[in-house]
């Protein structure tokens, strides 16, 4: 899919060094420094920032922000607790209950035969996840599953659920608002009638490596992989026939390959009111990721459970569909005095997040504030490409010094006698820097507009730093 579907000002040149986990934390802090909020960094994995105005200071833990308690991220985290809370709210969730490793399987095989199969079978805490089995038949099926849980990952408690039919749905829900839902769909492939699975299964992960999100959750040939491809009746090396589907897995989590659809615009009202009913029924709790199924056919609608530290990426960069501007929301929601500015610049300026970051994995700096953007709210930008020779690297040096002392944004690149300089900054500006470089060089140079993304500050190769 093209990056023209993905969120003005978030779309891949503009977060490519943020691909995977880093996605929340930079596209956040990257709203809120473009309007001219504060922002401190308080670790070299990105995983903990600072947001502030004059008024409020909010720490983030990726999309997190401190106004969910820690007793509610506490109790979010704990499914079975969770469940409780729901129950007690009304809000329609699975029948289950939590069981330890040290009871032995006989517990889970009798409360399985009360409550009936189909079941679901997960640990108590978790998330992306890892090791909820869905659709669990019969009790054989149950043993096997719990054996894998408890001797492979190592699970020591554990919840046993009733299995609900319905599409997996998850909604982004910030104060009172859904800001954005997503149709997850289970791993997949379809078949053209030449291509193994293999094939098909290594096709599409070339396309996913390209999606600032599912670039980190590819589809892994795995136990579960393997069983749902036997169970359809085929092997890996098997071709399917033009247009058929084959399920690969049993839930739908994009980071486990699964296929993501924005329906913001176009899910029942029932499903966001059911995914916000769930946010306030945990006390404390301010924004989450809710996962919902949904059964678009009897209505039938169900919380599953809640993440306190969502991934935002899964609602801005979805397969099908619009992305939904999560970090718009959050940061409306959280600083509402705050505005984007006028000018469209603010979608093209990004800061440098891997020197930022590397300044403080090498123990130079404990955090880091960023310093401000170097624009005019709401004045005019311009933003050229100047290509020239050059025969003296003191000549260029100078050029270099002037675009600094300017503090234009942009960068030089050379290669051999030719150089490449792109700056951005007010037009004025602009103007006195390319009336530097003709009266330097004697000649007009080449100058074109540039439309790429800007990075703050003004970058030059090693041969020309003073």
């Amino acid at each position: 899919m093209s990056d023209a579907f993905w969120p003005k000002g978030f779309r891949v040149s503009q977060v490519k060094p943020a691909f995977g986990n880093k996605l929340c934390s930079y596209t956040i802090t990257l709203e809120a420094w473009r309007r001219g909020l504060n922002v401190k960094i308080l670790d070299s994995g990105f995983d903990r920032f600072e947001i502030s105005d004059s008024n409020k200071v909010v720490s983030f833990n990726r999309s997190r922000a401190s106004l969910n308690s820690p007793e509610a991220v506490k109790n979010v985290i704990n499914k079975q607790t969770a469940r409780g809370y729901f129950e007690k709210a009304g809000v329609a969730t699975p029948l289950g209950s939590k069981f330890s490793v040290s009871e032995g399987f006989s517990p889970i095989e009798k409360y399985a035969s009360q409550i009936g199969y189909p079941v679901v079978l997960k640990p108590v805490s978790g998330s992306l996840g890892k090791g909820v089995i869905t659709n669990i038949k019969n009790a054989d099926s149950l043993l096997d599953d719990y054996n894998y849980l408890t001797k492979e990952l190592r699970k020591n408690n554990i919840v046993l659920e009733r299995h609900v039919e319905g599409e997996d749905y998850r909604v982004f829900v910030i104060g009172k608002k859904a800001s954005a839902v997503v149709k997850r769909v289970p791993a997949n492939v379809v078949g053209d009638g030449k291509r193994t699975i293999k094939e098909l299964i290594n096709a599409k992960n070339i396309i996913r490596k390209k999606n600032p999100f599912l670039s980190k959750g590819l589809i892994k040939v795995d136990r579960e992989v393997l069983w749902y491809i036997s169970y359809a009746g085929f092997s890996i090396d098997s071709i399917l026939r033009d247009g058929e589907f084959l399920q690969l897995r049993g839930k739908a989590n994009a980071s486990a390959g699964g296929d993501v659809v924005d329906v913001t615009d176009t899910i029942s009202d029932d499903v966001k009111k059911l995914a916000i009913s769930a946010i306030h029924s945990i006390p404390g709790l301010f924004q989450g990721g809710v996962d919902v199924l949904y059964d678009s056919v009897s209505g039938s609608c169900n919380v599953i459970e809640i993440n306190s530290r969502a991934q935002i990426g899964v609602n801005m960069y979805p397969t099908d569909g619009f992305g939904a501007n999560v970090p718009k929301d959050i940061i409306d929601e959280i600083f509402p005095d705050s505005t984007r500015p006028k000018n469209q610049f603010y979608n093209r300026l990004i800061f440098d997040m891997k020197s930022t970051l590397h300044l403080i994995k090498n123990g130079v700096a404990k955090e880091i504030t960023l310093t401000p953007p170097r624009y005019r709210r709401g004045g005019k930008i311009k933003s050229v490409m100047l290509t020239f020779e050059f025969d003296d690297d003191a000549l260029l040096k100078g050029i270099i010094s002037k675009a600094q002392a300017l503090e234009l944004n942009g960068k030089v690149e050379t290669e051999g006698s030719h150089a490449l300089i792109l700056v951005s900054s007010s037009a004025s500006r602009i103007g006195k820097f390319i009336a530097v470089v003709n009266s330097a060089l004697q000649v007009e140079v080449s100058e074109r507009k540039w439309k790429g993304t800007v990075c703050q500050g003004f970058f030059v190769d090693n041969r020309f730093r003073n």
